[in-house]
């Protein structure tokens, strides 16, 4: 099985063009963190230092809190972090186990005690975090699903089938992928490590949707989004 940490590992996102006009073209294989430091009172702390750590990679980026206390962080590459915020006057906080999925802005929200800064308040995640900032109607499908579940032909298209809002094509109908929100298979759009995977030509005559379909083994996960 391929690693996380391999150049060949491909993030891929399924999305559906409809009249609603979804920003599709921000549907990258990247993810953000975001969340607001406070005191004990709930009242914010201002130019806090927030590292932010790729535990995988070792990758760090730095950012300050704002008047408002609030951070957020450049667009992140999937995997796992920690984020450690230190203020003058209170105790160093570690929130460790952060997972980031493809396409999500996970909230990461802390509240600082007062003490000396050699002091340290570490919490690791145990549950996935909340997606706060977005409405949509999405499952990230994982390695180990992708993996485990029997495909005929190791298709990774067929786990689509196991999301919300989607359904395979009308009998009678030409072989296509599968249908998203109740619209055609031809109005499904396809990005690939961040690029327009979509073959519009074929997805307009109801046969496969993707330019490019990668091995499984290839596919660290992909997000089906309605």
């Amino acid at each position: 099985m391929i690693s996380a940490q391999e150049d060949a590992v491909k993030r891929i996102v399924v999305g559906w063009l409809a009249l609603s006009a979804f920003a599709l073209w921000a549907q990258i294989e990247t993810a953000r963190i975001a969340g607001t430091v406070t005191d004990s009172q709930g009242a914010a702390i201002v130019n806090a230092r927030v590292i932010i750590a790729n535990t995988d990679t070792g990758v760090v980026f730095e950012t300050a809190t704002t008047v408002n206390g609030h951070y957020e962080s450049v667009p992140l590459r999937i995997g796992r972090y920690r984020v450690t915020v230190e203020a003058p006057g209170f105790k160093r906080s570690i929130r460790d186990g952060i997972t980031l999925q493809v396409q999500q802005t996970a909230t990461v929200d802390f509240q600082l005690e007062l003490g000396q800064l050699q002091q340290e308040v570490s919490v690791t995640a145990e549950a996935p975090l909340l997606v706060t900032t977005d409405a949509s109607k999405a499952q990230v499908i994982d390695n180990k699903k992708i993996v485990d579940l029997p495909l005929n032909g190791r298709d990774y298209i067929q786990l689509a089938l196991i999301s919300a809002g989607t359904s395979s094509p009308a009998r009678g109908a030409r072989a296509g992928t599968f249908s998203g929100a109740g619209m055609r298979s031809g109005m499904n759009l396809f990005v690939l490590d961040g690029m327009d995977n979509t073959n519009r030509q074929s997805a307009a005559q109801g046969m496969q949707g993707d330019a490019v379909r990668p091995s499984v083994d290839a596919i660290q996960e992909f997000k089906v989004m309605t």
